[in-house]
């Protein structure tokens, strides 16, 4: 099959959006599937960026920053000629839209207009991200819009993937009529290859620039550093592991507009020297993280999939997590470690037992490891192949192309 993947979110801008893109094309790709990938240019970045990456069948159209998130760039409406141009080249069998905004909406326009099966993945649980970044709109009208907009956006879909059960839910309860598969994106085995963890231990590539984390236990958190994701509950953590765990590290990689307040916080606390900020990683370098941790902590209460939990425990490293949205679904209570209700005291408790009792950080280890095997991204993709052809063999959704407002 010839598939697009529309999408206002993709490299080099790193989140779990970006991840999921790339793993479902790698592995379509692998089973002998033509993907292609309609996304936005970023400001500064060199045009054959996405050619050195080694990223094929990768388009980009001239965008601006937005005023919601300035690490996200919209096409301009301007580019609707040359994408429907390259649509029209292209001929998909399928588009697969990853995101509601600008190119999600240019390229479901043109599938409607040419009769080309439509599919949408619900990534983003929206009515927490305005919270955050719009909190000047109320709560109620916030709700409103989201639900509004999902329902109409949905009602020209063939087919809506949700990453978890309880994102399935979400769009249940926003009243969307298409049908909705329940797909998580898995991870990429091959990724976290060729690392082992006592390796790690002795000579990890990180000590090079970080040689403070040598002989250390770390605590690590991977991911995009906004205030969403809720660091601020393990900063307390970090503080009430002050004196229980003298020798503890907390690793953070990742980046993005929190990090100078996190930084502050961890200072007036007193903590800022228990914390090693990396920056963003290339992707063959985070799992170098990964084994070198010894607990990987995750506060977000927010992510649709909380995909990178599994990732972790593929390295073997044990999670301690709390348990909303899709790190609830991916980690269906203690597999692989602790799923934990937002408190402080208890997630500290479950830390510490982990960094001081060896048997049990060997049995979650390996628990981790097994549970992590489920959710590898061949095995996921199979499935979304099934609802691809699912809606090639019958006609798209009768409706009207949607105006952006709606």
């Amino acid at each position: 099959m010839k598939i697009v993947f529309a999408t206002d979110s993709y490299w080099p801008r790193i989140n779990g959006m970006s991840v999921s893109i790339d793993t479902f094309k790698q592995s379509l790709e692998a089973a002998g599937h033509e993907v292609h990938v309609l996304a936005p240019a970023f400001p500064g970045e060199p045009e054959d960026a996405d050619q050195k990456a080694g990223r094929r069948n990768v388009h980009r159209f001239e965008s601006t920053v937005w005023w919601l998130s300035k690490e996200d760039p919209l096409v301009h409406l301007s580019e609707l000629p040359a994408v429907h141009q390259l649509l029209e080249r292209l001929r998909p069998d399928v588009v697969h839209v990853q995101t509601e905004l600008a190119m999600g909406w240019m390229c479901w326009r043109w599938a409607r207009a040419n009769q080309v099966p439509l599919v949408m993945t619900c990534h983003t649980f929206w009515q927490d991200y305005i919270s955050h970044y719009a909190p000047f709109i109320p709560p109620r009208v916030s709700c409103w819009l989201v639900r509004t907009v999902t329902r109409r956006i949905a009602r020209n879909m063939d087919a809506v993937v949700a990453p978890t059960d309880r994102m399935r839910n979400v769009l249940l309860r926003y009243g969307v009529d298409a049908p909705i598969d329940t797909i998580p994106t898995g991870f990429q085995q091959a990724s976290f290859c060729g690392v082992d963890r006592e390796q790690e231990r002795r000579d990890s590539p990180l000590f090079e620039k970080h040689p403070e984390l040598k002989g250390r236990k770390v605590l690590l958190t991977v991911g995009r550093l906004g205030k969403e994701k809720n660091h601020d509950f393990l900063v307390e953590v970090m503080e009430q592991l002050r004196t229980r765990e003298p020798d503890a590290l907390w690793l953070v990689v990742g980046d993005g507009p929190y990090r100078a307040e996190l930084e502050a916080r961890l200072v007036a606390r007193g903590l800022r020297d228990r914390c090693v900020f990396t920056g963003y990683l290339p992707r063959d370098r985070v799992k170098h993280a990964f084994a070198l941790a010894d607990v990987f902590m995750f506060a977000s209460k927010t992510e649709t999939q909380g995909l990178v939990t599994v990732e972790a425990m593929s390295l073997g490293t044990p999670v301690v997590a709390i348990g909303e949205m899709g790190t609830r679904d991916v980690m269906n209570g203690d597999n692989g470690g602790f799923m934990m209700r937002e408190e402080v005291g208890p997630f500290a408790d479950r830390v510490s037992e982990l960094l001081s009792d060896p048997a049990l950080h060997a049995a979650k280890s390996a628990e981790a490891m097994s549970y992590a095997k489920r959710w590898t991204s061949c095995v996921l993709t199979e499935r979304l192949v099934g609802v691809y052809q699912s809606v090639s063999r019958q006609l798209p959704a009768c409706a009207h192309a949607p105006e952006l407002a709606a």
